[in-house]
């Protein structure tokens, strides 16, 4: 399975972002997936990821765009792999937009475990982690 695949998954993640398409966001996950939160909220399917995010886009996330950078694929299988990824919450103009995060640029690392299979690759646990502040 290619890496190219995975990278595809969370490039279509940012797109729905940048739309505020909840549902097509939520896509990106199997349908009974795992995703926790920055603050530690657990959703257990692909609809409640979906509602949590409408939620979000038309609150706090409204007007922003998410960017997602791989920084390391391990693929445990030829259909599972884990991916590291940082990510950024910006406004459509490029600017920093501050979420429930808090910190600046609200810079974040998460951690997905993804599966390939029929629909392709698909996230089926997503953990969301704000890094400590540096001192």
């Amino acid at each position: 399975m290619s890496d190219a695949g995975i990278a595809e998954l969370f490039a279509t993640m940012e797109a729905a972002w940048a739309q505020a398409d909840a549902g097509r966001f939520a896509r990106a996950f199997a349908p009974v997936a795992e995703f926790t939160s920055v603050r530690g909220d657990r959703l257990n399917d692909r609809a409640a990821i979906a509602a949590a995010h409408d939620r979000l886009f038309a609150t706090i996330y409204s007007g922003t765009r998410l960017v997602l950078t791989v920084q390391k694929i391990r693929h445990c299988s030829s259909r599972l792999a884990i991916v590291h990824l940082d990510s950024q919450l910006l406004h459509l103009d490029g600017s920093p937009a501050r979420g429930l995060g808090g910190n600046p640029g609200n810079t974040m690392h998460a951690q997905a475990v993804v599966e390939h299979g029929r629909a392709g690759w698909q996230i089926i646990s997503f953990m969301n982690m704000v890094p400590l502040a540096s001192k």
